[in-house]
């Protein structure tokens, strides 16, 4: 049995993403969003400005990315203006405390929501700093294997959302 967790966003970290939305403040490449425990919420770990290409914006991205330590990144996947998808991406270590891990898997599905699951056309997860990586069918799953993870409830839904996309359930 899962549960989920329900944090919220910090003001700070929900006014930051709403005027990326909608091409308001300086346009960024991606933004750090860490878990704080204490206040139990969604927290602005840190931005990177928007550069001149995904590649040298995701290589900012990555050395932020600490060994131990779980984040999320909401990062920008093309340029060109209010309109641009994101991809949400996960970093969780196999070397973070039990709790750690815990939370920020169970978390994720709260953050997308709260941060507005249209907002995302593509997600990634890692749980090493060797695999982080953007390139090529990293961080993609076949729609195969994204039906071998999923619940019974997630596949109706899906089914639901998109048709055309999965095969009927057995």
């Amino acid at each position: 049995m899962t549960h989920s967790v329900s944090y919220d966003l910090t003001a700070e970290l929900s006014a930051l993403f709403q005027q990326q939305l909608t091409g308001e403040g300086n346009p960024l490449a991606a933004i750090k969003i860490a878990i704080d425990f204490d206040a139990e919420n969604f927290a602005l770990a840190s931005t990177v400005p928007l550069g001149g290409d995904v590649s040298s914006d995701f290589t900012k991205v990555k050395a932020m990315l600490e060994e131990e330590v779980g984040c999320y990144v909401v990062f920008r996947m093309l340029r060109g203006g209010e309109n641009a998808p994101w991809a949400l991406m996960s970093f969780v270590p196999d070397d973070a405390p039990v709790k750690q891990k815990m939370l920020y898997s169970s978390a994720k599905d709260a953050l997308r929501k709260k941060l507005g699951q249209d907002s995302f056309v593509q997600e990634f997860h890692w749980s090493h700093l060797e695999d982080v990586s953007i390139d090529g069918d990293a961080g993609k799953m076949s729609a195969a294997d994204q039906q071998h993870i999923m619940t019974e409830a997630e596949k109706m839904v899906r089914a639901l959302q998109h048709p055309a996309r999965m095969s009927p359930l057995p």
